[in-house]
């Protein structure tokens, strides 16, 4: 059972899906960087209130996975009540969400008379965010420290003005500050194109209709996945790879596994990562955002293809990654590559 009439809930769905496409156009039509325009090395999407991802742009899919964490740490850091109307935030922080520190990230709340009923967002690889080597890549180095700077939700749009000193701020570091600030402003632009088709679509329909389909999309996808689940025999499987990287104290070559067990139980799905190598000297780790990011997107390519995605896909899905490891690095670890 939805909340919402199914005629009603089709209707509205494919105008936020198209909202959210106009939002991804935007960037493209906006920003003269090629990362953007061509490489399409960026994606966007609509979140309800609490930040859980409802629409998910068709471009670069990891982009998309930590977006949701994002969100709900600007809520953390500023509480519902600092999240003021005309605000925009940005971040490359991959503690916080960002899969590395190139990929730099706007939300923006959308309020409706004075009540948060969404969010928008968008992220875009950066060419070059600073750092001691260009393109903000150091295979050198041993810590976080040793690479890109990180912004932790710089506060870009006040009220709806874009703040040039934060911009400034921003843009001092890179090597190429033309193209950071362009995609910056075609994330400005998308948010501000996005907000403004949801405020036409809650002026016609209402908050109340709004709101619920964007439950009952979440609804939906978890109740698809479920059912998915429940088709495929109990069981467990167990995968071990290795990666190997360059040591830059030794200067020799080092093994590392990743090690996985998948356990399938009625309708939930267990991902467990212990096993899995320690972190490395060097900036081949991962967080634990990134490495959950990457593990939706590996779910959403192999076997929950036909179900729509949003973050009610991995509301059965549990995540394991023990602390230290390569693929939950703890701070101030290299993490950039």
């Amino acid at each position: 059972m939805t909340a919402v009439d199914p005629i009603i809930l089709e209707v509205l769905r494919h105008r936020l899906w198209m909202i959210n496409d106009e939002q991804g156009r935007t960037i493209i039509n906006v920003s003269g960087s090629p990362v953007a325009y061509e490489a399409n090395d960026m994606n966007t999407v609509i979140a309800d209130p609490s930040g859980a991802t409802v629409f998910v742009g068709p471009y670069m899919t990891i982009l998309v996975g930590p977006l949701s964490l994002i969100i709900r740490n600007v809520l953390a850091t500023f509480g519902a009540a600092g999240v003021q109307p005309g605000d925009m935030y940005i971040t490359n922080d991959p503690w916080l969400g960002a899969v590395h520190q190139n990929d730099m990230i706007l939300v923006a709340p959308v309020h409706w008379e004075g009540e948060l009923v969404a969010w928008v967002a968008s992220s875009i690889h950066q060419v070059d965010v600073g750092g001691p080597v260009p393109g903000s890549w150091n295979p050198h180095a041993t810590d976080t420290f040793q690479e890109a700077p990180r912004y932790r939700f710089l506060r870009v749009v006040r009220d709806g003005v874009v703040q040039p000193e934060v911009v400034a701020t921003y843009l001092t570091n890179s090597r190429v500050p033309h193209l950071l600030e362009l995609d910056l402003r075609a994330q400005i632009a998308a948010a501000n194109v996005a907000k403004e088709r949801l405020a036409e679509l809650l002026r016609q329909r209402g908050v109340g209709p709004v709101r619920d389909t964007l439950q009952d999309c979440l609804d939906y996808t978890e109740f698809r996945l479920r059912r998915r689940l429940r088709e495929l025999p109990d069981g467990t499987w167990r995968s071990r790879v290795y990666g190997s990287a360059l040591d830059p104290k030794t200067r020799r070559a080092r093994l590392v596994p990743i090690v996985c067990t998948l356990t399938k139980r009625d309708d939930e799905l267990f991902i467990d990562l212990t096993g899995t190598g320690p972190q490395m000297p060097n900036d081949m780790n991962s967080t634990l955002p990134s490495t959950v990011a990457h593990a939706t997107i590996a779910l959403t390519n192999q076997l929950f293809w036909d179900i729509p995605w949003n973050d009610g896909k991995m509301a059965p899905v549990h995540t394991h990654v023990p602390e230290g490891t390569v693929l939950n690095c703890t701070f101030p670890a290299a993490c950039g590559a």
